[in-house]
């Protein structure tokens, strides 16, 4: 009777409270996540800055990437532009935000619209020169991403992602030193 109904009714309120708060929490902006990797490289910041500079050879110490094209006038530099192949066709834009010489670079990842690639909304890379130890010289590696559907896709992120996340940069951070040295 009236206690099935009353049951029924309470239910779908509930729900329709956890529905409308989802939604709610999908449009907040959720706040970025912050990965980081440091290597020592067995190289002066001089040399270091030689082969970071060079926007052309991501596929030799990224997983994953088969090759590496610059699509823009400037080779490097603000505004230099590449894009980095995981197969023959499927690709990243990875456009040049901040450029300090001698110092590092910071990369927007974007697709061929300006788009962060899914789950992100926004995400950027940096490689960063370090003060280094006795003969050698630091290296940091980080990706910063806001993902998409605000404090639901951070928490998301959080809980899902970041053991994921962490690795691809760890990997990447590894990959360089290993090129880098040979």
């Amino acid at each position: 009777g009236w206690m099935a109904k009353a049951t029924s009714a309470g239910l779908a309120l509930v729900l329709l409270a956890g529905a409308a708060l989802a939604t709610y929490a999908w449009r907040l902006p959720g706040n970025a996540l912050a990965f980081d990797s440091e290597v020592q490289l067995a190289l002066s910041a001089p040399e270091v800055w030689h082969k970071l500079r060079d926007l052309t050879l991501a596929h030799h110490y990224v997983p994953g990437i088969e090759r590496t094209e610059i699509v823009s006038q400037v080779e490097e530099g603000a505004g230099a532009t590449r894009r980095v192949y995981s197969s023959a066709t499927d690709y990243l834009v990875e456009r040049v935000e901040s450029w300090q010489p001698g110092e590092g670079f910071t990369l927007s990842l974007v697709d061929d619209n300006g788009l962060a690639p899914l789950p992100f909304a926004q995400a950027k890379f940096s490689y960063q020169i370090l003060e280094g130890e006795a003969n050698s010289t630091g290296l940091q590696v980080r990706l910063v991403a806001t993902l998409r559907g605000g404090r639901l896709g951070e928490w998301i992120g959080k809980s899902l992602l970041a053991a994921p996340l962490q690795a691809r940069v760890d990997a990447v951070a590894e990959g360089l030193k290993l090129f880098y040295e040979q």
